[in-house]
């Protein structure tokens, strides 16, 4: 009788244990400061891009009309993995039948990364969206912005509706 009572006590722990154990929800830092009053600016609709970083807390969509031939050379390094965060990743084999141009790339990586989206990482793990994908985005664009000190821009969105492309 008491073994059962053992097993039955360990069997109860075990199964309360496993059901705690949900996808945990980011309590780390916050890339854009919380505010009360956050105005949307304008809404992004099926808008072309890719999934370019995780940073603090936030997952960044570049948009571009250049993204699909960047991806034709990505840098080894461009899409950064965050260490905390286990999202899959994407990589893009270089496409030998494009003319590979350096100083063309440049100016696409700086069109791509004037102006990212950010999307709090756990609404973005709804998805189930891999770094580097590309993907059309529908979100609400918010005031909430990180301008860095070589101009370029990072807002905070409220995203509706993310899918993968071809």
């Amino acid at each position: 009788m008491k073994k059962w009572i053992v097993y039955l006590s360990c069997l109860m722990a075990g199964v309360g244990g496993f059901a705690g154990c949900s996808e945990d929800k980011y309590e780390g830092p916050h890339y854009f400061l919380e505010r009360q009053n956050e105005k949307i600016l304008y809404e992004l609709v099926d808008e072309p891009g890719f999934v370019h970083m995780v940073r603090e807390g936030y997952v960044f969509v570049s948009c571009s009309k250049y993204v699909d031939e960047f991806l034709a050379y990505p840098p080894d390094d461009f899409i950064p993995i965050s260490s905390s965060e286990s999202l899959d990743r994407i990589t893009y084999p270089k496409d030998t039948t494009i003319i590979y141009d350096r100083e063309y790339l440049y100016f696409m990586l700086y069109d791509i990364c004037k102006k990212e989206y950010g999307i709090y990482i756990d609404d973005f793990k709804e998805f189930d969206i891999p770094l580097g994908a590309k993907i059309y985005i529908t979100a609400s664009v918010t005031d909430n912005r990180v301008v860095e000190s070589n101009g370029d821009e990072q807002y905070k969105v409220y995203v509706h509706d993310l899918r993968m492309r071809e």
